[in-house]
């Protein structure tokens, strides 16, 4: 049992802090004091159906003492009513029908104490004629009223109760809730939300965020596309600013991670959205990422909070090129939403939440309430649909009839080309401005960011064009701030998705694209013929394959990320017939590409791979790169040479004669090589500097398996070990977390009701 204090109302209602109760529904009133009794009361609360509830809405067990030092204990009912008008009044006569069932409540030992919670205004006469009608209840020792000024307070006292609520965020007045220091950066992120955060619930994959974060740092959300990762990471980050005073940085990039962490500065929090990509993979921003682990691990050691989102298809190609053991964490702090496995509660709480606080019509609401139970029982109901639903830009084409909204949800994609189509000639062009740069366009938007004549020729002009942006904010668009300069950017990856489908077919298009589109963002958004790459819309046409080799190869191949980005898109994106005419035209660029270590990492390797799987690697090029292969894996004890892929260059007799030349001359000089990097280390993170001299250990135990090279490899072995144990004490700052000890979160139990939620969505 836990001890709690009672506030006096006549305390509580001098506080001017009100959050708008109002608009949330009566069901997420219910939930919102659950939460408040669970956090702030330490009880365990249990909620009833609207339906049978014999009068209780939430219950416990616990002591009392209020602030007369009065000790009460026993049974706790609580009652909660809501109301839809802002300035309503409280009185008696809104809580005469609990009255009888008090009672049988009370002979039952269940309501030693009554307390009612209400978001109307409760005057100090009302409250004490609802005081001694209950008291006046034989066994009703107590009754309580708190009104929705009490709550604010408790929530506006409590930064922990905001994160386990966060949508409280977008209720009340942001400069009154959070420190005056951290205001900018949270209404920066409140705003580019566009009110979504107003709409936020509370799902399971958000408790599990929470408690990731909190324990430890770091948290990796995954997803299908639209199942609410930016809206989960978004909460979470408000709620960091607030609750731990943390400096919110919204990043894009590794490096823009290692200019921004300060390794003295305590309680920075980072967002990545689409971390690893938005549609598809992007490989430079993997292997970037590789290179910046040690960074990221030694951030969250020092209690630096980071927040990633990826789409889950995308993660999975990504783990192949990332070193996970670099950063534990990308492991061990993943929550994965799985839209088919939101509760009903949750689906019906996020599909009110978006109709009832859209930009629909009363009368459009009040003629979709009857399909709202349809929908929400959908397999494809998803966030981002409810979404749609609740915003007058993406249903002016559907009829409000069972097959079309069937329709609507379960083909959310054709829903959207077709309102896309729809919209007028300024805003079509404007998304496809958006589009041809890669889903971020400057604001204002400047001359380069597209060729004027082709905006001429889409019926728009750059005026127009520019001026459509800002109708098309917030249902479409979004804008947010990158290095001090305001960007526009797709509403959701899934609009990106509908205009590329759209595009994949316009011919005009196409070329103005490929030709003139950045051509870095090209090779993220096209394949040329490979049809079976998820995120992929645009397949190139063979007759587009000499135009971009042409426009490729002047690429500076001396930036580190054009190469990068070239080199995926040949190896991984390119069929034989593309990489064929690359070759006949371009064979300076072929006789150019060079083996370097690490092999598992080296972009003109995968190239060559490809090229010598499809036949098109001349031998003498061949030769040289598995000359240059083998001397790196002897010489530098790479183990990637293991890896089938990469071996592939070789042929048997090569691959036999590496082999042994490991087995007679690496493993031999193992030893020494472990006490060279020992003697060599400067400060560098410990797990990922004896990285790759681990990863080589484990190859070669799982390679050679004769009892000489067994005992040197475990010797070695040994050794790197006490090495690496030497190194963690001297790297190791002072013992340090800032976050606070981990404790599960009673986030209030969900409520099942046999009442409809839907009842005031159209009030």
């Amino acid at each position: 049992m836990k001890n709690f204090e009672v506030i006096n109302m006549s305390t509580v209602q001098a506080s001017d802090i009100t959050y708008e109760l109002h608009t949330i529904g009566w069901k997420a009133f219910q939930q919102l004091c659950s939460t408040v009794l669970s956090n702030l009361l330490g009880q365990t609360v249990q909620s009833f159906s609207e339906v049978n509830d014999g009068g209780r809405d939430l219950a416990f067990y616990g002591i009392w003492n209020n602030v007369e030092n009065e000790s009460f204990s026993g049974s706790y009912t609580v009652q909660c009513k809501h109301t839809i008008k802002p300035d309503a009044n409280f009185s008696l006569s809104h809580v005469k029908d609990e009255l009888s069932k008090v009672e049988t409540l009370a002979n039952k030992g269940l309501c030693d104490n009554y307390l009612i919670f209400t978001n109307a205004k409760v005057s100090a006469d009302a409250e004490t004629k609802i005081i001694a009608a209950f008291q006046a209840i034989n066994g009703v020792k107590i009754c309580r009223v708190f009104t929705g000024q009490w709550l604010s307070q408790k929530i506006t006292e409590s930064p922990t109760l905001r994160m386990l609520v966060p949508r409280v965020y977008g209720l009340g007045d942001l400069s009154q809730i959070v420190d005056e220091r951290v205001y900018a950066q949270a209404n920066e992120i409140l705003s580019s939300m566009g009110g979504e955060i107003a709409k936020f619930v509370i799902t399971d994959a958000y408790r599990k965020s929470v408690n990731a974060l909190t324990e430890n740092n770091f948290v990796l959300l995954l997803g299908d596309p639209a199942s609410g990762k930016s809206t989960i990471a978004a909460s979470l980050i408000l709620s960091s600013i607030d609750r731990w005073q943390s400096r919110a940085i919204k990043i894009n990039s590794p490096e823009e991670f290692k200019k921004h962490w300060n390794p003295h500065e305590i309680n920075q929090v980072f967002w990545v959205d689409d971390v690893f990509g938005a549609t598809q993979l992007e490989f430079s921003k993997a292997n970037n990422w590789n290179t910046t682990l040690s960074h990221l691990n030694t951030a969250i050691k020092k209690g630096t909070k980071i927040i990633f989102t990826s789409r889950t298809y995308i993660y999975r190609e990504a783990k192949e090129h990332l070193k996970e053991h670099a950063a534990p964490v990308l492991r061990n702090s993943q929550v994965t939403i799985y839209v088919e496995n939101i509760s009903r509660d949750e689906r019906e709480q996020i599909l009110y939440n978006h109709i009832k606080l859209g930009n629909q019509s009363k009368i459009y609401k009040t003629k979709l309430k009857p399909f709202l139970k349809m929908i929400v029982e959908s397999n494809y109901f998803s966030p981002e649909v409810a979404r749609r639903l609740g915003d007058k830009h993406f249903t002016s084409n559907l009829s409000l009839d069972t097959l079309s909204i069937t329709r609507f949800i379960s083909n959310p994609m054709d829903f959207l080309a077709d309102t896309i189509n729809n919209l007028d000639v300024h805003s079509k062009a404007a998304l496809t401005v958006l589009f041809m740069n890669g889903g971020e366009v400057e604001t204002p938007m400047k001359l380069n960011a597209v060729d004027p004549d082709y905006i001429n020729r889409l019926g728009s002009s750059f005026h127009n064009t520019a001026k459509a942006f800002k109708f098309l904010k917030g249902s479409f668009t979004t804008e947010y701030m990158k290095e001090n300069q305001y960007y526009w950017k797709f509403k959701h990856p899934t609009i990106q998705d509908a205009l590329a489908n759209k595009f994949s077919s316009d011919r005009e298009f196409l070329n103005e694209y490929l030709l003139g589109a950045d051509l870095l963002k090209v090779f993220s958004e096209v394949s040329c013929g490979i049809t079976n790459i998820e995120g992929v819309k645009i397949i190139v046409p063979k007759d587009y394959y000499t135009g971009l080799i042409s426009r490729m190869i002047k690429l500076d191949r001396k930036i580190f990320i054009n190469n990068i980005r070239l080199s995926y898109f040949l190896s991984e994106k390119c069929d034989f017939n593309f990489l064929q005419e690359l070759v006949i035209t371009t064979p300076k660029y072929v006789d150019k590409l060079m083996v370097y270590s690490s092999l598992s990492h080296c972009s003109d390797l995968k190239v060559l791979l490809k090229l010598n799987s499809l036949g098109l690697l001349k031998e003498e090029l061949r030769l040289a790169a598995a000359k240059q292969m083998s001397l790196i894996a002897i010489q530098q004890f790479d183990s990637g040479i293991f890896k089938s892929k990469i071996n592939s260059l070789l042929t048997e007799n090569e691959r036999k004669t590496v082999f042994e030349r490991i087995k007679d001359e690496s493993i031999p000089k193992l030893f020494n090589e472990v006490d060279n990097y020992f003697q060599d280390w400067s400060g560098e993170e410990p797990d990922d500097y004896f990285s790759d001299l681990e990863s080589a250990i484990k190859s070669y135990k799982d390679q050679f398996l004769d009892e000489d090279s067994l005992l040197l490899l475990e010797e070695a072995d040994l050794f790197l070990n006490e090495c690496k144990s030497d190194v963690e004490s001297k790297f190791a700052d002072e013992p340090y977390s800032y976050h606070e000890a981990s404790r599960n979160e009673n986030l209030g139990s969900n409520v099942v009701s046999q009442r409809c939620i839907f009842d005031d969505v159209d009030c």
